[in-house]
């Protein structure tokens, strides 16, 4: 396998909507001392930014949202009860918009991963929710803020130069608000959160 190439800057100021589902069949690359760890992402959701309830930022900027009325392509992990979930910045400044990351398939490191999550043997459940995938893969608060578009940072997001693959679109899952709207984007795979 190439080693995976970071995607520019370029491909985060787009759209919301539109890299969310763009961002299906790209690469979470996460490197951990002498390991790597290597992810292709199956499900997405996107936040649109203040006008959307269900966006951290809808209150506007604060200490913990601040990376998100930043530069395009930067990590935004945030913690709900002893988890985390990992997003990436998107749009361009003062436009805090954002892509949560829901499940990947495992490529690279998979031993590591079982490691970190606790599971003796692969199995789907392994990186299929946003909280599965960041205990996999090591992704905690000290990734708050890192440069996603640096291929030498210990986390980034990366291409293969593979073709576009099959999209799904359907309302977001696990949240109370704006829960109805079609941001949730899918591409087959068994690792899909349930």
């Amino acid at each position: 396998m190439n080693e995976p190439k970071a995607l520019p800057r370029a491909f985060f100021q787009q759209n919301t909507v539109e890299v969310a589902q763009q961002l299906l069949g790209q690469y979470i690359v996460r490197r951990d001392n002498q390991t790597f760890l290597l992810a292709r992402v199956v499900e997405t959701e996107a936040y649109l930014g203040i006008g959307d309830a269900a966006a951290h930022v809808v209150a506007g900027e604060t200490k913990r949202t601040q990376i998100l009325f930043g530069q395009a392509g930067m990590s935004y992990i945030f913690q709900t009860r002893q988890h985390f979930c990992f997003n990436v910045s998107i749009e361009l400044e003062s436009m805090p918009s954002s892509v949560l990351f829901r499940a990947v398939e495992p490529i690279a490191g998979i031993t590591t991963m079982l490691k970190n999550r606790g599971i003796p043997e692969l199995q789907t459940k392994l990186c299929n929710g946003p909280a599965k995938l960041c205990a996999a893969l090591g992704i905690g608060m000290q990734h708050y803020g890192l440069d996603l578009t640096d291929s030498e940072s210990e986390l980034y997001l990366a291409t293969l130069g593979q073709n576009p693959v099959p999209v799904m679109v359907s309302q977001r899952i696990g949240i109370n608000k704006a829960k109805d709207l079609m941001l949730r984007f899918t591409t087959p795979s068994q690792y899909l959160s349930r």
